[in-house]
């Protein structure tokens, strides 16, 4: 039991049912989330399916997991030769009181 988990960049890379399945261990367990994860760069990515370790955009406010979970921070990052992407933090609340 805690109060805050942080996970970065971490379910960006795991398919759809094993996050929904890390959120609700997370939630039982901590009173606050701090999840960042890739929004941007590929709109039409975003929350598609991925193998383990596959990597599309991530947005747990939208389906299929439509948590309540306002973006807290987000800042963009520039890879030497690669497209800029756009770091996202949101904020969960947990279901330990």
């Amino acid at each position: 039991q805690t109060d805050l988990l942080i996970c970065k960049d971490v379910f960006q890379h795991l398919p759809n049912s094993l996050i929904q399945d890390y959120l609700e261990s997370f939630k039982s367990r901590a009173r606050f989330l701090l999840i960042t994860n890739d929004d941007w760069p590929a709109e039409d990515l975003i929350n598609s399916e991925v193998e383990v370790g596959g990597w599309r955009p991530l947005r747990l406010d939208r389906e299929p997991f439509t948590e309540t979970a306002p973006i807290v921070l987000s800042w963009l990052i520039e890879w030497g030769g690669w497209k800029p992407t756009r770091k996202a933090t949101c904020l969960i609340v947990g279901n330990k009181r």
